[in-house]
């Protein structure tokens, strides 16, 4: 057995805060360590610590993830742990040179694949975080009817909804009790989310209870149309944060109008509720927040925004076609209608196009113009009643 010269029996006077101790900084009190191995001495060797373990983190390399041995004890390890609450399944960095990536629906079984489709029905598991893995048919997260936190980051989703069992089953009843969603280069349209049961009535997913709602846009598809739809269909009355990562002046691949236009139609319905709102844009062109100063100027009568955090992603060459483009965010929140806003952030970021590093010369004259309006356009925000910070680089 593995560590078993260095660690041995019995355990039985083992407490939670010794857990530390044995295996190491890189595993925390009551949460698994991202090696795989460490999960498995705990599980394997000293069984009494399985009470403590909610929380389990793994990233596993591209041979670990095929590995027939490592999966079927890994499956083991995971669905033994009785109090899991939270678990997170990394997969290795994409890379340029990379082999393809990790197919979920490729691993062996039994393997985490497995694991996860036991563990994710149990009432307690609440927290689930898939990251650089492909193929992951939404019937393995579909079936988590008490996930409260969900987070997908370069993840490609597979659609399975054609399983009519699968349907009856999770209809109406899936992320019910969802609080917090995160989707960041799911590789997939989102239009999942309108899908209705058999009768076609009924939504398969109900997000009433989403109180978090964190979404990075593919710049390649016609994601944003397809997020204004979820909106619509979803009226979200409990949202309180809404962080949303997209690049404008690019047309949808189906004709629709260039994105930022939709920042109104996401952000009005919900002014009653959102207390934080964080968006990241970029090739803004002409207007340098993307139509969010307009959507501001909207919600000014009825808001209970607290803080709010605006970057923008620049391309050297247009930036200096701003100019006075910057004010309209100073004159908006200048106006009265911001009784309940602390903090405000503006993080101007200056990128190459098409990959290239910024020369010299350049980046020296913008970082001169962007250190001016310190002083000049954005000058007034200093003295608000709310926090001020702006960063530029």
């Amino acid at each position: 057995m593995l560590f078993k010269k260095r660690y041995p029996r019995p355990y039985s006077n083992l407490l939670p805060e010794d857990i530390e101790e044995l295996a190491g900084p890189a595993f925390k009190h009551g949460t698994g360590s991202s090696d795989p191995y460490q999960l498995l001495f705990f599980v394997e060797m000293c069984p009494e610590t399985i009470p403590h373990i909610h929380d389990v983190s793994l990233k596993l390399s591209r041979k670990q993830f095929y590995d027939v041995r490592l999966q079927s004890r890994l499956c083991t390890a995971l669905t033994a742990l009785c109090n899991i609450e939270s678990l997170s399944i990394e997969g290795p960095e994409a890379t340029a040179n990379a082999d393809e990536p990790v197919m979920w629906d490729k691993l062996p079984s039994p393997g985490l694949r497995t694991a996860l489709r036991k563990v994710v029905v149990r009432p307690s598991f609440e927290s689930l975080s898939l990251k650089s893995i492909s193929c992951v048919p939404w019937g393995d997260i579909a079936a988590a009817l008490f996930l409260r936190r969900l987070d997908l980051t370069e993840v490609t989703l597979v659609n399975d909804f054609n399983d009519e069992k699968l349907l009856s089953t999770i209809a109406g009843r899936c992320f019910r009790h969802l609080e917090s969603l995160t989707f960041c280069g799911i590789g997939k349209d989102l239009s999942f989310l309108l899908r209705k049961d058999s009768s076609c009535r009924n939504l398969i997913f109900d997000l009433q209870r989403l109180r978090v709602l964190d979404i990075h846009l593919s710049a390649s598809s016609c994601q944003a149309c397809e997020l204004t739809a979820v909106l619509k269909a979803h009226p979200l009355p409990e949202l309180e944060v809404l962080a949303v990562k997209l690049s404008t002046g690019t047309n949808c691949v189906c004709g629709n109008e260039p994105w930022g236009s939709p920042l109104s139609s996401w952000i009005l319905p919900h002014q009653g509720t959102l207390s934080t709102i964080r968006i990241s844009v970029q090739n803004t062109w002409n207007d340098p927040y993307a139509d969010l100063v307009s959507t501001m100027e909207k919600m000014r009568s009825r808001n209970v925004l607290s803080f709010l955090e605006v970057e923008v992603l620049v391309d050297r060459g247009f930036s200096a076609n701003f100019g006075r483009g910057w004010y309209p965010f100073v004159e908006v929140l200048s106006k009265p209608g911001w009784d309940m806003l602390e903090y405000v952030k503006l993080d101007i970021k200056v990128v190459a196009g098409h990959g290239r590093e910024p020369d010299r010369y350049m980046s020296s004259e913008i970082e001169l113009e962007l250190s001016n309006m310190r002083y000049n356009e954005l000058c007034p925000l200093f003295s608000r009643p709310f926090v001020f910070e702006l960063y530029h680089h």
